[in-house]
């Protein structure tokens, strides 16, 4: 470390020692209710009201309510179903100068309960006045009315009763309660204090912005202004950041942020940056965001001249005014760069470091992956660089250790390294690997230590042959969404050279309206586009332009709209024209441009209205295909599945009233494969219920991989090949997958990971799957598909003289075996494109399925379904720990006498078999105590020989048997525990609803027995929202548990059991082989909740499933546990499926009586 830095260190630290514990006059926070001792199942009102002096300019307050409160300011209602989770809301635009009331109205179900709030207003005159919920509540058991309203008397009220503080339990137990204590000052360990990296800019990554005041009219994000890396030789590391900008004024502004950085809050005691102005001069400032959503902002930061130069900012009360207020820790949320002259220009920026704590093990020795190439060839040594950031103020000798993993999670290659790196400095090491025999997308993980901390980090490697370039000739068409709108110029240059490597047909680009001519009549915003998408055009691509918003200010004209008018979205009619003839001009210059999407899900903009959409749908249609008719005029990419901010009705306007006025029909759905599949079907149902023959496509599908288990990436990938065979199978024009990139890196709170690659430029096992199914289904078009095996989802596809199947189990991670008759070799193909090939032995191809999807190819009309060689028999059930033979049925699917040896284990079984021939065979089995209910795939070594010896099939096989859940008596019962991401299915897909946030999000145990002729189920549902806001036959939308039945000959029954919204619990049965049971359940049902935790017990008597009572009786069952935060059902944990998506009883799993 240089003695510069040193010196900062050292200085920054006696500068934050000395702050001071807790900010004066900060009152704290308590929790309240009506009364001392909460009753249950009760709705209590609460008035807290404030005398303001002064008109108020900002005022962030969170809230917290128990069990769920409707709060209103001044009569207005501001959240419903507000939790015990912390919320924060900015009631600025609510409060008024003078007498202001903020009420609650607040249900229990069972105590604890109560109301907590802490924020600040902040005046306009500068006056800051705190607000916490401490003596300033009062209470009532009734609700008049006005009692929400400023002007309601409340003297008669009592005041209500102090539960405890902030940190009571059990809500400090169950959410960061954080949020309601006192503001306090950091104290800083001068001996955790080290150089934190925030952004090198070597990830090749973007910041989001553009413009501010002085930019030239019509100027946008990224064509004029934008901030990204580039490549610099200069740097130690070979990157730098560009930031772009073009002004007509002195101190012309551009302004970024990034939310890798956002997501970093800090106690900083100095911001260190590095930068080379090329010429340029102008300031730099930088903006934090407090604990409060308070933004305070830096003294500018002189740069100029030329050459890279270091720059320290110190964080103190001179260089960041309101220093004294400020709630830490800080996350900085902008750039600002003011250029003192008009300019078309650039400055460099890199190395953004703080001096801060350095506790975090992944920030004390910072390791990240160099990108190199997205694809590794097969058959050829490996290099992996990586770099390193040492924070510590020393020299470090850095270990790491590499592992690379295939997807059955086996250790295929381990590599040790050792770096030195000096004090707050830089350092690179290489792993150079042995050539890769197998395609496919293998996770790398990488554990590094500095001999004082040590963390491991997670990529993925991909190996396969690039398809490097578009060969597919016929819809469907492949394609791909990227955030290019938002990406600076260099990364996205190279995002289009990703997209030719992966071969697909077409991109959807997004075009905003005000980016595109937000000043009228100005060609800079459609020169910029033009510019944008010329790397698409010279790689191939397609491209369907989704105009995703944004209509320019200008079009709404200087005249109000007249009383009764229907404006095209709320434009004036001929200014919103004339906008539409100029876009419709832009895409005729770019005859790459083949598809034309009305904004991106307007079915669930919020305060859509609904005829003033369907009207600038009617005049912009007839412009289009005036000016332009060659592109396809699509609706809007609608979300067509269930969503708590769809409007009503607006999809069949859209699609069938609307239907002379658009193309091809657009739709979105990032759902699981069965949804997918049953949400296709709806839109393919409506264009069919009004005899409409329009073609119809997905502009947006995706599914997450999340971030921690490698399953899950594969998961992703599992996902995609099955949604695009399917898609491509019902005849779709084109599909596109979102997203190529995951983005969460860059938008602003943004937590997705529906990428094809990942934030470190790493191709995640979808990205290598996309590639192969490209080459497996490109110029291939549907055909009728014959079923190979009742256990195989199976479609099949036509090109030449050859036919393709896509096909996977029904039923995840239940891989088999089963035959096909053919004269000619079958290949089979892994999702990545490993090749096996199949030969037929007397006109029998053996199959082992696998894991993930593969494909089936050969001669077309060759092959045709045999079914099982070696079958269980349909009592192929076992309980944990039991031990008896299994039977099995041999068929001889050959023409000719066989003989057969099996063998599993040390047991083998032995015979022969005339042609058609069934023989029953018992194998012993012993199931292990520990066995999880579920699929036991059994594998075994087969041979057959013909009579004479003449071998005919020496191989693997896969059988399969499932192991049933022992439903006994209920306190000896093996809990059922959902608590992970695999079980895990999302169900709304925005940027303003979060991923679950884990266990305590939403988890369940749940414990199945019986009680003579009853089952029994005891379950504890872990979930920090608890919300019931439906009733009826809807309880399935609520925090519930749903359940599905099937006895032995296949009947179906499906309850769900839930609380409702007037307190009183609901059992629904909406399934029945018996019409007359359907409806509210009279079964015996409790549920209680303490501590963040819904208790569930409730019986179901057998005969009211039709399952028999003996012990050993078999059934089939699965269960569903729904999540509703804030009365929107958010996402579910399962425990087998065939319940969400489509009922399938085959996708129960077992259980037995005892």
């Amino acid at each position: 470390m240089s003695r510069s830095i040193l010196h900062l260190l050292l200085a920054a630290a006696s500068c934050l020692a000395a702050l001071s514990a807790a900010a004066a006059g900060a009152p704290p926070s308590f929790w309240y209710w009506h009364e001392a001792k909460p009753l249950d199942r009760s709705t209590r009102f609460f008035r807290v009201e404030l005398e303001l002096p002064g008109e108020v300019q900002s005022a962030p307050v969170f809230f917290a309510c128990d069990d769920r409160g409707i709060i209103r300011v001044n009569g207005t209602q501001l959240q419903k179903f507000q939790s015990w989770h912390a919320k924060r809301h900015n009631l600025a635009p609510l409060l008024k100068a003078g007498k202001n009331v903020i009420s609650f109205e607040v249900y229990n179900g069972l105590p604890p309960a109560g109301v907590l709030f802490r924020g600040e207003i902040l005046l306009k005159d500068g006056t800051v006045i705190p607000l916490a919920s401490n003596g300033n509540i009062r209470s009532s058991a009734e609700a008049p009315e006005g009692w929400t309203l400023p002007e309601f008397d409340a003297s008669g009220w009592k005041m209500a009763e102090k539960i405890g503080p902030a940190d009571r339990k059990p809500w400090s137990e169950l959410a960061d309660m954080t949020p309601f204590y006192a503001v306090e000052r950091p104290v800083i360990d001068e001996k955790n204090l080290g150089r934190i990296p925030l952004d090198d800019f070597a990830d090749i990554s973007s910041w989001l912005g553009g413009y501010g005041p002085g930019a030239r009219p019509g100027a946008a994000h990224p064509f004029s202004f934008s901030f990204g890396s580039v490549p610099d030789p200069r740097r130690e590391d070979g990157w730098a950041g560009a930031m772009h900008f073009d002004t007509v004024a002195p101190r012309g502004e551009a302004r970024f942020g990034k939310n890798s950085i956002f997501k970093m809050p800090a106690v900083p005691a100095a911001l260190l940056f590095s930068a080379d102005p090329e010429g340029n001069a102008g300031e730099v400032r930088f903006a934090f965001v407090d604990r409060f959503d308070r933004t305070f902002t830096t003294v500018p930061v002189r740069i100029e001249g030329r050459g890279w130069k270091d720059y320290r900012l110190d964080l103190n009360a001179e260089t960041l005014p309101g220093y004294e207020k400020i709630g830490f820790p800080i996350a900085l949320r902008t750039i600002f760069y003011r250029n003192d002259k008009p300019a078309k220009s650039r400055i460099l920026l890199d190395d953004f470091f703080y001096i801060a704590d350095m506790s975090n093990p992944a920030k004390q020795l910072e390791v990240r992956p160099d990108y190199t190439a997205l694809n590794r060839p097969a058959g050829e040594p490996v290099l992996l660089s990586y770099r390193l950031r040492n924070a510590r103020n020393e020299r470090i000798d850095a270990s790491l250790e590499l592992k690379v993993y295939d997807p059955e999670r086996k250790l295929v290659q381990s590599r040790r390294a050792k770096a030195s790196v000096g004090a707050g400095g830089f350092g690179r090491v290489s792993f150079r690997l042995d050539p890769f025999r197998r395609f496919g997308g293998y996770c790398v993980e990488v554990t590094a230590s500095n001999g004082h901390v040590s963390h491991t980090v997670r990529g993925w490697l991909g190996v396969f042959t690039p398809n490097n370039g578009r060969f597919n000739k016929i819809p469907m068409w492949f394609g791909v969404e990227d955030q290019e709108v938002n990406t600076a110029p260099y990364e996205a240059k190279l995002h289009a050279e990703w997209m030719k490597l992966l071969g697909v047909d077409m991109i959807r680009g997004g075009l905003l309206g005000h980016g595109v001519e937000g000043a009228r009549g100005e060609s800079i915003g459609f020169d910029g586009y033009r510019r944008l998408w010329q790397p698409h055009v010279d790689a191939g691509l397609d491209i369907c332009l989704d105009y995703a918003g944004g209509i320019p200010n200008w079009t709404k004209g200087k005249d109000p709209k007249p009383a009764g008018a229907l404006w095209p979205s709320g434009r004036n009619p001929e200014l919103f024209r004339e906008h539409i003839r100029h876009v419709a001009e832009f895409t005729k210059s770019i005859p790459a441009v083949k598809y034309f999407e009305w904004f991106n899900e307007p079915n669930l903009s919020r305060g859509i209205n609904v005829p003033e959409y369907m009207e600038s749908m009617r005049q912009l249609y007839p412009i289009f295909k005036q000016i332009n008719p060659s592109v396809r005029i699509g609706t809007g990419g609608n979300v067509i599945g269930p969503h708590p901010n769809a409007a009503p009705g607006f999809l069949e306007q859209a699609y069938q009233v609307n239907s002379d006025f658009y193309d091809i029909a657009l739709y979105h759905a990032h759902d699981g494969t069965r949804d997918y599949k049953r949400f296709t079907q709806r839109l393919r149902d409506m264009l069919a219920e009004k005899k409409l023959k329009k073609p119809f496509a997905n502009t947006e599908t995706g599914y997450r991989s999340y971030q921690n288990q490698p399953e899950l990436f594969y998961n992703q990938a599992r996902i995609l090949v099955q949604k695009l065979a399917y898609s491509r199978s019902v005849g779709m024009e084109f599909y596109v997958w979102f997203m190529l990139q995951d983005y969460w890196d860059k938008y602003i709170n943004a937590d997705d990971s529906f990428g094809l690659v990942t934030v470190d430029n790493q191709p995640k096992p979808s990205f290598v799957a996309y590639n192969e199914l490209i080459r497996q289904l490109a110029n291939t078009v549907p055909a009728a598909a014959p079923e190979l095996d009742s256990r195989l989802e199976s479609y099949r596809f036509t090109t030449g003289e050859e036919e393709v199947y896509a096909a996977w189990p029904k039923q995840e991670k239940a891989e088999f075996s089963f035959c096909l008759r053919s004269e000619v070799p079958v290949r089979l193909i892994d999702i990545f494109g490993n090749v096996e090939v199949l030969a037929p032995v007397n006109g029998i191809v053996f199959v082992n399925t696998k894991p993930l999807p593969f494909y089936l190819r050969a001669k077309k009309g060759a092959v045709s379904a045999v079914g099982e060689l070696v079958k269980t028999a349909e009592n192929a059930v076992r309980l944990p720990g039991e031990t008896r033979p299994l039977e099995l049925e041999f068929r001889n699917p050959y023409r000719e006498t066989v003989k057969f040896t099996l063998r599993q284990g040390d047991e083998t079984l032995s015979g022969s078999a005339a042609p058609g021939e069934r023989k029953k065979l018992a194998l012993k089995l012993a199931v292990g105590a520990d066995a999880e209910p579920g699929v036991l795939r059994l594998p075994v070594s087969l041979e057959l020989a013909a009579a004479k010896g003449r071998l005919l099939y020496r191989g693997d096989l896969v059988l399969r048997a499932f192991i049933a859940q022992p439903v006994g008596a209920v306190d000896a019962a093996r809990p059922i525990r959902l608590d992970d991401e695999s079980k895990l299915t999302e169900l709304v897909f925005d940027p303003t609803t979060p991923r679950w946030a884990g266990k305590d999000d939403l988890s369940a145990e749940i414990r199945v027995g019986r009680r003579a002729d009853r089952l029994v189920f005891e379950a504890d549902v872990r979930d920090q929202d608890h919300s019931v806001p439906m009733s009826g036959a809807m309880n399935w939308r609520n925090d519930s548990i749903q359940l599905g039945f099937a006895n032995r000959r296949g009947e179906h029954s499906e309850l769900t059991v839930s609380g409702g919204p007037d307190g009183r619990p609901i059992a629904w049965c909406h399934h029945s082989p018996d019409p007359a049971k359907i409806g509210a359940a009279a079964i015996p049902l409790e549920i209680t909740r303490e501590e963040g935790v819904t208790h569930y017990r409730f019986e179901i008597p057998l005969a009211f499933l039709k399952i028999g009572t003996q012990p050993g009786e078999l059934f089939r069952m699965a269960l569903l546990v729904n999540d509703n935060d804030s009365g929107k059902r958010l996402r579910l944990m399962e425990h087998f499926g065939g319940i969400e998506g489509g009922k399938d009883t085959e996708l129960f799993g077992w259980c037995r009586l005892q």
